[in-house]
């Protein structure tokens, strides 16, 4: 079981990164300049307002100490890389998605640390039966992210066509090894489940609810397209549980923090898609009812020619 948490799953993760590096290129970068405004707020809003909104639920609330674990844990970790595939079903700005995903996980190497390292000794303090080693988590933080991230794009410049064709088998690959962490923690952890499988859940859907709303709310005072702010609602809720479990199980050493970390990936991935179909659904509604009106319009300037031909 040890080998599993200390060799299997970081092993996984580093591979999960190095397809995020793989689907990198500097043009993702150069969306900064370009787009500046949706970018920077992009990138560093979610660094605000998903630690508040824990914080806010973990006061209010007062959960057991793994779910409160769990809960900061998420809050502090990047953007999650299958949120690009979340915003290209949505018919949202995949660029959009792809370059925040990029931008936050690159910073996360900084900002993770911190803001787990603080959340943890503001919430839990003396409660935890841990220490919070931040030099070692940032350490790891640069082998399992920066490293694979940077090999990757290394490879994609080298041999881009070489990824092009097995971007696809990448992609499912780097799903199955996220499946596969996520059910090994279930299955280890199927008594933590039990006892607060309840409250881990609702919670759950009450933080990937409110941060999808204020993802989307941002995206509309900035005046965004409508496709920017469905990348919003999703990279604001999508984090990076891959890496918030490594962290819970190696540098922390306690694998029934990742136990609302699972919960949160399965219910917000539900979530994001229910809220994603709903707003095609309105979208093709309008559509529908625009399209409908053109003829009636043209029919009713029509009859206005005629008449007045007839008039004169």
């Amino acid at each position: 079981m040890q080998v599993i948490t200390t060799v299997a799953i970081p092993a996984a993760v580093f591979v999960l990164m190095l397809v995020v590096g793989l689907e990198l290129t500097p043009a993702d970068f150069r969306r900064v300049a370009q787009h500046p405004k949706s970018t920077v707020v992009g990138t560093l809003a979610p660094l605000v307002v998903f630690p508040l909104i824990a914080g806010a639920a973990i006061l209010t609330l007062k959960p057991g100490e793994p779910i409160v674990a769990g809960i900061v844990l998420i809050a502090a970790a990047p953007g999650a890389p299958i949120s690009n595939l979340l915003v290209y079903i949505g018919r949202g700005n995949t660029a959009l998605s792809v370059t925040l995903t990029a931008l936050g996980n690159t910073i996360g190497i900084a900002t993770f640390p911190l803001l787990a390292t603080g959340g943890l000794l503001l919430y839990l303090g003396e409660q935890a039966d841990i220490g919070i080693p931040l030099g070692p988590m940032v350490q790891q933080l640069v082998v399992l992210m920066l490293v694979p991230i940077a090999l990757g794009m290394f490879v994609r410049h080298r041999r881009p066509l070489l990824v092009a064709q097995h971007s696809t088998l990448l992609r499912r690959i780097s799903l199955l090894m996220v499946v596969g962490i996520v059910t090994f923690v279930v299955i280890d952890q199927r008594s933590v489940f039990a006892q607060q499988f309840v409250s881990a859940i609702w919670l759950a859907a009450l933080l990937t609810t409110a941060t999808m709303a204020v993802g989307f709310s941002l995206g509309w005072l900035l005046r965004a397209p409508f496709p920017d702010r469905i990348a919003f609602l999703v990279e604001f809720s999508a984090r990076n549980t891959a890496i918030a479990i490594v962290v819970a199980a190696t540098t922390l050493g306690r694998l029934d923090y990742a136990m609302f970390i699972v919960a949160y990936f399965v219910v917000q991935i539900a979530l994001t898609l229910g809220v994603l179909a709903a707003l095609r659904l309105k979208g093709s509604a309008e559509l529908s009812q625009t399209l409908s009106q053109r003829p009636r319009a043209r029919t009713s300037a029509h009859e206005r020619s005629g008449q007045e031909s007839r008039a004169e």
